[in-house]
């Protein structure tokens, strides 16, 4: 008999919201219905596909009686939650009367660089610690990398390496030769994972990547912050004059006020569902960024991709996952059309992508099934 599996994101009923809602929402609904970054739709709409229909989503506001009646099992989602950004103290008190098993999957840390291990609150460590009581056998934290895997082994927690779920949405068990059959040996349409222009680490990235897609046919599509979301759609009046000045600072002065909000009306996207944000991408031959989901969709939809990484969470996440990148050092002094030629992907490229992935698979059909959890037939198609 199929399990009934319960599973938690921190979405807010976000099929109603694309459905009906998401067409006159502003910025803030937005990032409230997807949990603060678009993003987050692409690695859970990945573990719905690797477990299939057994799956109906719930959210932490449930009565765990009525959790424990109607399910077998939990599923929880989870992201760059392991560092001194997050306390998931408020987690481990909703574990009290839960007498269910529990497994979660797409656990990352986040740091300034993978050499250094970051902070962890005292309640993330009690939910961690806490999670050994709901364990079927082995580990039931599948997390993003090694690097995860060494920071929670540092507090005394075991866990098993799973990659990004996101890794694993297409059905193409040759994805990483059909990335490169797809890239064109002139790129002439660029689409951007744009980042942070408030970031001081990579806010001089910007600037080259609204000069990208303007010099490439681009499109610059946003996950988040609010901020930068809110010119998407015209909302300026929460903008002070001081906080734009600050702005067009930061995108070296390229705009003026009302010329950086026109740009952005007509070349900034976002997304709140995967199948038509994967479908935009394959209108371009590549996409470039420092947010990693917004790549990893592109490649998912059968185009090249490279992730330029700022920090231990994207370059974990693009190491794990045999997705190219580069560090955004070396990208300072070059060129718009340098960084696009050093973007592009080779033979050795798909390889280490193509036996990643598979390792990858492997690894999460290994998993699931320790945890008493049945993998779907799209993740053991993928499965060599």
């Amino acid at each position: 008999m199929m399990k009934k599996i319960a599973l938690i994101d921190n979405f807010i009923h976000i099929d109603l919201f694309a459905r009906k809602e998401f067409e006159t929402a502003n910025v803030e609904q937005v990032l409230n219905a997807t949990g603060g970054n678009t993003g987050n739709v692409a690695f859970v709409y990945a573990i719905e596909k690797i477990i299939g229909d057994q799956l109906t989503r719930i959210n932490w506001g449930w009565d765990p009686k009525i959790i424990n009646k109607r399910f077998d099992h939990i599923v929880i989602c989870a992201a760059n939650q392991i560092g001194a950004h997050v306390d998931l103290g408020g987690w481990a008190s909703k574990l009290e009367n839960i007498d269910l098993p529990i497994t979660i999957i797409g656990l990352g840390a986040q740091s300034e660089s993978l050499s250094k291990y970051p902070e962890i609150p005292e309640g993330t460590i009690k939910f961690l610690e806490k999670l050994n009581d709901f364990k079927v056998s082995g580990s039931n934290i599948s997390v993003r990398g090694n690097f995860t895997r060494e920071v929670l082994q540092n507090i005394e927690v075991n866990s098993s390496v799973g990659g990004c779920p996101s890794l694993m949405i297409s059905e193409n068990r040759n994805l990483g030769q059909t990335l490169l059959a797809n890239q064109p040996s002139r790129i002439e349409k660029v689409a951007v994972a744009a980042g942070n222009v408030w970031d001081p680490r990579s806010a001089f990235l910007e600037k080259n990547l609204t000069d990208l897609v303007d010099a490439y046919k681009g499109a610059y599509i946003l996950q988040h912050p609010l901020s930068m979301m809110q010119m998407l759609l015209g909302e300026k009046a929460t903008y002070t004059p001081e906080r734009f000045n600050i702005l067009l600072e930061r995108y070296g002065h390229k705009f003026k006020e009302n010329e950086i909000l026109d740009w952005m009306q007509k070349n900034a996207f976002m997304f709140v569902d995967v199948p038509n944000w994967i479908r935009f991408l394959r209108h371009y031959d590549i996409t470039v960024g420092p947010r990693y989901h917004g790549v990893a969709l592109s490649i998912q939809g059968g185009r090249p991709g490279t992730v330029y990484t700022i920090d231990s969470r994207t370059e974990e996440l693009s190491k794990e996952t045999g997705i190219k990148y580069l560090n955004i050092d070396d990208l300072k002094e070059l060129s718009i059309d340098e960084i696009v030629h050093l973007s592009k992907w080779n033979e050795q490229d798909a390889l280490t992508f193509h036996s990643n992935r598979k390792e990858k698979v492997n690894n999460m059909i290994e998993f699931l099934k320790s945890n008493e959890i049945e993998p779907s037939k799209h993740l053991y198609d993928l499965s060599e």
